[in-house]
């Protein structure tokens, strides 16, 4: 009986170490995807950026990109906002205020949000560039309008 025992509690040992093993490999799979996830949204963000600049002559181009700096964001900073801060910061980063709401008063989703937000902050990011390229050729416009 005590040897059946053992042999249980060995058993159950190594189920345990594979299904840690399995969840790490789950983890740093899920890391790879999300990193890559980053590195295709600084690209993008520079074709943003690109896009924006394109039509523009020279001198509307230089006085445009001060103001489009001043108020982008960026990829890599969010991204290590939400890995230090959780979705919290990042979302407050990026001042997407609903989100950073609900992951306040979920806790962060119980960790869940955590890991869900290394693939949804990449997108917001963007959206946000896009909002800061609005916003910029706006003031230039309302500038020009001014002088």
């Amino acid at each position: 009986m005590f040897t059946e025992t053992l042999a249980f509690i060995d058993v159950a040992r190594s189920v345990i170490l594979v299904a840690w093993v399995a969840l790490a490999i789950l983890i740093l799979a899920l890391l790879a995807a999300a990193v890559e996830r980053f590195v295709v949204a600084s690209a993008r963000a520079d074709d943003i950026l690109f896009e924006a600049l394109l039509p523009l002559d020279e001198p509307t181009a230089r006085r445009f990109y001060p103001l489009f700096k001043r108020r982008s964001k960026n990829v890599g900073i969010a991204w290590l906002l939400s890995v230090v801060t959780g979705p919290l910061g990042a979302y407050l980063y990026l001042g997407d205020y609903g989100r950073a709401a609900l992951a306040l008063v979920t806790l962060n989703g119980l960790g869940a949000w955590w890991i869900a937000s290394w693939f949804i902050i990449p997108q917001a990011v963007l959206i946000a560039l896009r909002s800061d390229v609005k916003t910029s050729i706006a003031d230039l416009n309302f500038g020009a309008l001014q002088r």
